[in-house]
């Protein structure tokens, strides 16, 4: 027996034991992130390359992901702008997108009436909340989805007041800004 199979071998036996304590486990929390390792551990690829358009073939992708390049460089960003009294300040300009179109946050601008509608103390729970984490991290039951308005700039230059949604995570930050709606 060489060492590949060795390895393959232990890598069974861990898989095994690791989905015998997922299956055991009477707490869901706990058994979505026995889910989540078992997927890292043993299903997802590290260095596979996805092919064109996967961010490996001469063009940035999304950073810390193999495969999937954000559209027009918006979907893998992060902001940490600062929030206080149900009021965010713009602290750079920022590019959010609204259907085909991509329209700016201004610096010195402010979100307001923001308000958190699912995550941890409400009613419902954020649904995309597996991928979240895995595209940029943190942990389960700490993702919020929040929306708040502001005043959005065109290409033209023209201004709209907007319905703003993103998700955030404490030591994450605020992850997919987007315009909901507009009025």
């Amino acid at each position: 027996m060489n060492i590949k199979d060795v390895i393959a071998r232990y890598k069974q036996r861990q898989k095994r034991r690791m989905h015998e304590r997922m299956m055991s486990t009477s707490d869901p929390k706990e058994a979505f992130r026995l889910a989540i390792i078992i997927y890292k551990r043993f299903f997802q690829r590290e260095n596979e390359d996805g092919g064109p358009g996967s961010g490996n073939h001469n063009h940035a992708g999304v950073p810390g992901q193999v495969g999937g390049s954000a559209p027009s460089g918006l979907k893998g960003k992060v902001t940490s702008f600062k929030r206080k009294n149900g009021k965010m300040y713009i602290t750079s300009d920022t590019e959010v997108k609204d259907e085909d179109e991509v329209v700016t946050l201004k610096v010195g601008s402010t979100i307001t009436k923001i308000v958190d509608f699912a995550g941890p103390g409400k009613k419902n729970p954020v649904r995309k909340e597996a991928k979240l984490i895995k595209r940029y991290g943190g942990t389960v039951g700490k993702w919020k989805h929040t929306r708040g308005e502001a005043t959005v700039y065109n290409k033209d230059g023209s201004t709209s007041k907007a319905e703003l949604h993103w998700f955030e995570c404490k030591g994450v930050g605020r992850v997919e800004l987007r315009v909901k709606r507009r009025f």
